[in-house]
């Protein structure tokens, strides 16, 4: 597997925490993932808010307490984009996560099938020490490129 170092740059990020069941596979999370992230931008359509932006999720697969990568219940946080222009009314105190811009460097990238996510995961295990992986944060952006669902990953170490 190569890695690369790539910048992930978003605006207008909009997204919500949530918990994944225990026992998932890869290619489970990616497609639930990816399912309810369409739902979230279907919701948010109906309150005047345009997606054109990828799905992604961010997850430390390594916690303390959470090994296993997908073995146990863990929080992920899943987003989209939104294309719209706003104007801030007041402070957020919905449970919706905003964040106007955000920017990833990472020296961990790849393309690969939710097949091969825990082999990334592997590596990423291998290349830092213990204080890094509880400290890393990974990006997913999900996409389908003909029948298949693919993922763009990025860590970066927080």
């Amino acid at each position: 597997m190569e890695l690369k170092t790539k910048y992930l740059a978003l605006s207008n990020q909009i997204g919500y925490e949530t918990t994944i069941p225990e026992k998932w596979t890869s290619e489970q999370l990616c497609q639930e993932v990816f399912k309810s992230s369409q739902n979230f931008i279907f919701q948010m359509l109906e309150q005047g808010f345009y997606s054109d932006g990828p799905t992604y999720f961010a997850i430390n697969p390594f916690k303390a307490g959470e090994r296993g990568f997908f073995s146990k219940k863990k929080r992920i946080t899943i987003f989209t984009t939104f294309g719209n222009d706003f104007q801030k009314l007041g402070e957020n105190k919905s449970s919706i996560i905003f964040t106007e811009h955000k920017l990833v460097k990472s020296d961990d990238y790849t393309r690969l099938s939710p097949a091969e996510l825990d082999q990334y995961y592997r590596e990423l295990s291998s290349k830092y020490n213990e204080e890094q992986l509880e400290n890393i944060l990974v990006y997913h952006v999900l996409f389908y490129q003909d029948d298949d669902l693919l993922i763009d990953v990025y860590s970066e170490v927080m």
